[in-house]
């Protein structure tokens, strides 16, 4: 019921997506990557950067990271990495090959124009 649900929203031209973070447990991670992923594809896959912290910490965790990013990349599904606060983050965003990146790191700050 929620794939067809999900299959009529991008029918209408709506992108899907999925976000991960630090509280996603392992089990829910493998259960997304072998069923839901293959079946539905989402557009965007969105996960903040404490969850890698968390993933990529133990050995075991850093096989089922690259594993859940390659079937990831093999649904052709674009990765945004949020909450990217520290060079840390910057360059976990950069080793997973991030499609979209967001947080405080990247923010530009411009001076502020005075009027005159």
């Amino acid at each position: 019921m929620l794939l067809e649900r999900l299959k009529n929203y991008r029918d209408r031209g709506y992108a899907t997506a999925v976000k991960f973070d630090e509280l996603a447990g392992s089990e829910f991670v493998e259960r997304f990557r072998t069923l839901f992923l293959p079946r539905l594809a989402p557009d965007f896959v969105r996960f903040n950067a404490r969850f890698f912290e968390r993933v990529y910490t133990a050995h075991s965790g850093e096989r089922r990271g690259d594993t859940l990013l390659r079937a990831i990349r093999l649904a052709d599904t674009q990765i945004l990495v949020d909450r990217v606060e520290t060079a840390t983050d910057a360059g976990l965003a950069a080793r997973i090959r991030a499609d979209h990146v967001q947080g405080d790191w990247h923010e530009v700050r411009a001076p502020l124009a005075l009027a005159v």
